[in-house]
């Protein structure tokens, strides 16, 4: 008994068992994404209410929004209108605590030359009467002296 098998069975044999694999394998594929959606579905159909909830704000959410750009908007403007006039004074307040700071400066300055002037004067006034007594002393002295003898 002789069995050919030709090369045709062969591939149709291969192709059957290839077609077979492949029908499986999307039969797999196919079960996990029914899976997948139906916990989608149920995510969805859990959080249903919550979804509703968010979309329902979300026009008073813009309106807030839009009121929120013209109060910045507003306040913007009323700063461009004010900041040169604080500008201003603050310069104006810098300079009148620059000039206040040289004036305190000056008096200071001269209260302290006055105070050296005074006190050279003092030194050399005691230096004069420290002379005037020690020459006092020896005229004193001699006439100490001139007595003895």
């Amino acid at each position: 008994m002789d069995i050919h098998i030709s090369l045709a069975s062969v591939l149709n044999g291969l192709l059957y068992i290839l077609g077979v694999s492949i029908g499986v394998f999307l039969i797999i594929v196919l079960n996990q994404i029914r899976k997948t959606v139906h916990n989608v579905n149920s995510i969805i159909t859990s959080n249903i209410k919550t979804v509703n909830n968010a979309l329902e704000e979300v026009p008073s959410i813009i309106e807030n929004t839009k009121n929120i750009s013209a109060d910045v908007k507003y306040t913007v403007d009323k700063l461009k209108i004010s900041l040169p006039g604080i500008f201003e004074d603050a310069h104006d307040v810098t300079s009148s605590v620059k000039k206040g700071t040289e004036s305190v400066s000056n008096a200071v300055d001269s209260i302290s030359s006055t105070f050296s002037e005074t006190a050279a004067t003092a030194a050399g006034s005691v230096n004069g009467y420290i002379t005037i007594f020690r020459v006092i002393s020896q005229i004193g002295k001699i006439v100490n002296q001139a007595k003895s003898k």
